[in-house]
């Protein structure tokens, strides 16, 4: 239950703070919509489920721009999720073999899809 409550308190915090990376840097719309395009052009594909708590949490580092971002989720898309082999939410795949698991800052993205974001 206090898991529950931190998740909730943590998630709320984020939504009051705006878009920002668990590094605590926040990010203008203009910027993050600029950083899923780089994601998209790079073949970035988020892998989730809206049942998941760090997938929800994984949006919020997006704000309102996460509707760009090329988001599988599996339980309606369960045969593209069983191709790519994902086994846990959320994972990142790109198509150069890059594949990260769990909840990821926009500098470990950043990092791996070679994706700048302003310092």
């Amino acid at each position: 239950m206090k898991k529950l409550a931190l998740s909730l308190v943590l998630l709320a915090w984020l939504v009051v703070a705006g878009c920002s990376s668990p590094s605590g840097t926040q990010y203008s719309q203009e910027v993050l919509n600029d950083f899923i395009v780089c994601l998209n052009d790079n073949g970035a594909q988020m892998f989730g489920d809206d049942s998941c708590p760090y997938c929800r949490e994984q949006k919020t580092f997006f704000g309102d721009a996460f509707a760009q971002v090329d988001y599988i989720q599996c339980s309606v898309q369960q045969v593209q999720c069983e191709v790519a082999g994902i086994t846990g939410y959320p994972t990142w795949k790109g198509t150069q073999g890059q594949e990260l698991q769990g909840l990821q800052s926009l500098e470990d993205l950043s990092a791996a899809f070679g994706c700048e974001l302003p310092e």
